[in-house]
């Protein structure tokens, strides 16, 4: 079931990623840390993403990310914009590290981030309206 909810997510995330004018990679080097999807924009901004089923498999997964983060050299690449892991179900929150945990229908495209129309962007709340997830493409207007 895991690795049909990882194809789910990676194909939600490339439909999300297009209407940003991002695409979708997998990250993984020689020391083994890997994160299931990376988000890049033509900008050079970046998110990345592990996709677990449940939530007991999170703590491992936030740490891998922060992993991959920490491989990544920030001066030429810049920091991730989120490190986020997606959930099959479960409760969306932000953890003390920083990486959010996303439970997968909570994940959505939405417009006017900003302002009504002026961007779009990939993005989560939790139940308290805490932002988890923003990752906005400004849109410039006819």
């Amino acid at each position: 079931m895991g690795l049909l909810l990882e194809s789910l997510v990676v194909r939600d995330l490339r439909v999300y990623a297009g209407a940003l004018d991002a695409w979708v990679l997998h990250y993984r080097d020689s020391t083994d840390p890997e994160a299931d999807a990376i988000i890049e924009r033509r900008d050079g901004s970046w998110a990345a993403f592990e996709v677990k089923l449940g939530p007991g498999a999170v703590d491992e997964a936030g740490r891998t990310l922060l992993r991959v983060a920490e491989r990544i050299d920030a001066d030429r690449h810049g920091a991730p914009v989120a490190l986020a892991v997606i959930t099959g179900w479960g409760y969306g929150h932000r953890r003390p590290d920083g990486v959010s945990v996303i439970p997968i229908g909570a994940l959505a495209l939405r417009a006017g981030l900003v302002e009504p129309y002026a961007s779009l962007g990939l993005h989560s709340l939790d139940s308290t309206g805490q932002v988890l997830v923003a990752f906005k493409h400004e849109r410039t207007q006819a």
